[in-house]
Formats: C-alpha cells, sequence, structure tokens
C-alpha cells in the first residue's frame, strides 16, 4: 500500500514538476517587469508577452513530450550519462586550456587588454561545440 501511494506520488510529481518550473519562470518575468516598472516608470509589455509566448510555448511542448512517451525507460541509462559528463567535463578543460593560452599570446604580443568580442565568440563556441558534441556522445 505504502509502495503504491510512493509510486503514485513520484508519477505526479514527474507529470507537473514541469509545468512548476515553467510557471515559476513565468513568475520571475512578471516580478522582473514589475520592479523596472517601479525603477524605470514604463512597465515592459514586451518582456510579459514574451514570457508569455514564451511559457505557452513549452507548456506545449511538454504535454507532447509526456503524451507521447508510453515507456517507462528513462531517456538515458547509466553508462550515457557518464560518458556525457566525461565529455563535459573534457570540453571545459579545454576551454579553459584554449582561453589561458589565447590570453598568453595575447600578452606576448603585447595587448594590454583583450578585446570582449574574442571572450564572446570562445563562449558561444564552447556552448555551439558542448551541444552538438553532448548530441553526438547521447547518441553513441
Amino acid at each position: 500500500m505504502k509502495v503504491q501511494e510512493t509510486k503514485f506520488q513520484n508519477h505526479k510529481m514527474k507529470t507537473w514538476t514541469p509545468y512548476f518550473i515553467i510557471a515559476c519562470g513565468f513568475i520571475g518575468a512578471a516580478i522582473g517587469s514589475f520592479f523596472a516598472y517601479f525603477i524605470q516608470g514604463e512597465f515592459p509589455y514586451s518582456v510579459m508577452i514574451g514570457a508569455a509566448v514564451a511559457s505557452f510555448i513549452l507548456c506545449v511542448i511538454q504535454f507532447i513530450k509526456q503524451t507521447s512517451k508510453k515507456d517507462r525507460l528513462p531517456e538515458a541509462d547509466e553508462r550515457t550519462i557518464k560518458n556525457l559528463k566525461r565529455y563535459f567535463a573534457a570540453t571545459s578543460h579545454l576551454t579553459v586550456g584554449v582561453l589561458f593560452i589565447s590570453l598568453t599570446a595575447f600578452t606576448l604580443i603585447g595587448y594590454d587588454s583583450v578585446p570582449l568580442l574574442y571572450l564572446w565568440i570562445l563562449f558561444f563556441s564552447y556552448i555551439w561545440i558542448g551541444g552538438i558534441g553532448a548530441i553526438i556522445v547521447k547518441r553513441r
């Protein structure tokens, strides 16, 4: 009896937790908009409209995802999760290494400061390479 109640509560939590997270994001956007209204004196309608549209799209995606999943298998097994952790650890260390080498090169060339554009390029390439690599590692 107690095990069934626990399973039911776990299933209920798995179902409603993403919607709760989406609602909290929308509430956060509303609170931020009100703070912006009190500080600047003008209500940012574009933020609220964007938050509402994004929340709606995320709710639809979550609904489709939950209704299309028929089996109880997890999306990834332990081996895949371990591979993803190792991949992200290696990728982040390589990014820090590239950052260290590039800062050393800039220093040796004689720059006193590094343009922010180069740092943004490095960070966005890290995110881009990390995302595409994670998709590849997950499917292996």
